[in-house]
């Protein structure tokens, strides 16, 4: 997306997942009860550099690279059904409590869930599915990481004796209003749009994926050598090091950020026609 003359203002965000706590701690509860395998852990860092991938729409470039990947790759959610369709052998990893299961396919060689993921995935998956803690507050060695599941896979990944990680499809943003990720149309994803302005360049996101590239940023760049980008889109404009704040936010946001007695980002965003269609307005 081309840029307006519209000023870039840098929010913060907290991380709160869209169920309440209440929930996700029966599923916390019914998947230890029942009993299933639980992530092993390595002393060291024996296992070549791994990929992490997520549905971004750079992924759909990226598939000739993961098929003649050397390492272990891991993908988030409905990625992995998008992988194995192409050709690719995986392994599935979710933190998200969605109940609806996501799809399987017989190149989807393990499945890693959450604890407090659904009980209904960890059923659809029997015996590939291998449970972990993905919140400290779950158990005191659980995986650490931000807001999404990508963010929580490199502590995972890095736990389990990989040296390191490339990122693949984590661009941050949409390509399109309409397809949230290449494997479709993700309703969570409209939740808290805003576009993002990097350098001269505006990208669609929402603010759990603005999250996300500032998590990752913060991690390649403070580990270099042990985590890379193979993704594009806004996180790669971002760690390019242009400059960036947000230019828009959804009127659901604005609302939000006016109830707490912040004011801003009255101005509409005439750039694109769809976000206004979309959007009912910024």
């Amino acid at each position: 997306m081309e840029a307006t003359e519209s000023p870039k203002v840098k929010l913060s965000f907290a991380g709160k997942c869209y169920l309440p706590l209440a929930e996700l701690k029966r599923n916390v509860k019914k998947n230890r009860k029942a009993g299933y395998p639980t992530l092993e852990y390595a002393d060291a860092a024996y296992l070549p550099h791994c990929a992490i991938v997520g549905g971004g729409p750079s992924l759909q470039y990226s598939l000739d690279v993961l098929r003649a990947f050397p390492g272990e790759i891991y993908a988030v959610s409905r990625t992995a059904a998008y992988l194995a369709k192409n050709g690719i052998p995986c392994t599935m990893f979710s933190v998200d409590p969605e109940p609806d299961p996501y799809p399987d396919h017989v190149l989807i060689k393990r499945v890693l869930l959450a604890s407090r993921c659904s009980p209904n995935q960890f059923k659809h998956f029997k015996s590939k599915v291998v449970m972990f803690d993905n919140w400290e507050e779950d158990n005191a060695g659980g995986v650490q990481g931000g807001v999404t599941g990508i963010t929580r896979a490199p502590y995972m990944v890095i736990k389990m004796g990989h040296r390191g990680a490339w990122f693949f499809g984590c661009d941050s943003c949409f390509s399109d209003l309409h397809q949230t990720h290449v494997t479709g149309n993700q309703k969570t994803a409209y939740q808290d749009l805003l576009i993002v302005r990097v350098g001269d360049m505006d990208y669609v996101s929402n603010a759990s994926l603005l999250l996300q590239a500032e998590y990752l940023i913060e991690i390649m760049q403070g580990h270099q050598g042990v985590f890379g980008n193979a993704s594009a889109g806004m996180l790669k404009a971002m760690l390019e090091g242009g400059d960036w704040g947000v230019v828009a936010v959804a009127d659901s946001l604005r609302k939000k950020y006016h109830a707490q007695g912040v004011q801003g980002f009255n101005r509409p965003y005439k750039h694109r026609e769809r976000w206004a269609l979309v959007q009912g307005g910024a």
